[in-house]
């Protein structure tokens, strides 16, 4: 993990623990593509020319890595079916009574970013870990691992960091995929600190994940 130098004047000094979320998201999702997915299948409704595996998709900007900085983390079960996404719950118990018999409810882990350079500079996005899948759960974990360290060690709030985020081959006996990479950069500065406050603040409701979900303690 890099080093952070001298902490920034600006900063709160703070107890550490990620904020509650409101209800639902209008934020776009941040895809990373693989050799299947839609965007890269000509004919597809989805299809983007500028698509390649290992690449991110924002909307439908395409870019290879960026800066970002984290706003929010999330443990979420999300029901899904043929349809598309039906509902999100809380816990594993609030999926099992509400979600319908037929649907298939995933635990995921939802971190919510801003972006700080490149093409999709300022935007706001959802970088989402769908939990049963292993190499999925494990580039969460240790992104939430090396936050939590930050945070706690800097008596910080997740939002006074920088990340690096990229992507890594992976290769196994069902054949190679692309994982999510993070690494930290170093402190945001203070416009984008008051930035990703103002976005908390003034948008709150259409930015949330959920209403009831419970934050991930950091």
């Amino acid at each position: 993990m890099t080093e952070l130098a001298k902490r920034p004047s600006f900063l709160p000094e703070v107890d550490v623990e990620l904020p509650e979320v409101e209800q639902k998201s209008a934020v776009k999702y941040c895809k990373l593509l693989q050799a299947m997915s839609p965007e890269l299948i000509e004919g597809d409704e989805k299809y983007n020319p500028d698509a390649k595996s290992g690449k991110y998709i924002l909307g439908e900007a395409v870019f290879k890595d960026a800066t970002v900085q984290v706003l929010q983390v999330k443990n979420l079960w999300k029901e899904w079916s043929p349809e598309g996404l039906k509902g999100v719950y809380e816990s594993a118990e609030d999926a099992e009574m509400e979600a319908q018999p037929t649907s298939d409810v995933k635990q995921s882990m939802d971190f919510m970013v801003r972006f700080l350079d490149g093409k999709v500079k300022g935007e706001t996005g959802i970088i989402s870990f769908a939990m049963d899948k292993y190499s999925k759960a494990e580039s969460a974990q240790s992104w939430l691992s090396m936050l939590k360290s930050a945070c706690l060690k800097q008596k910080a709030q997740e939002s006074a960091f920088t990340w690096k985020l990229s992507s890594i081959m992976k290769k196994g006996k069902k054949g190679s995929w692309y994982n999510t990479t993070v690494a930290l950069k170093g402190w945001v500065n203070d416009e984008q600190f008051e930035q990703a406050q103002k976005v908390l603040s003034d948008h709150s409701e259409s930015l949330m994940l959920e209403e009831k979900a419970a934050s991930v303690n950091i």
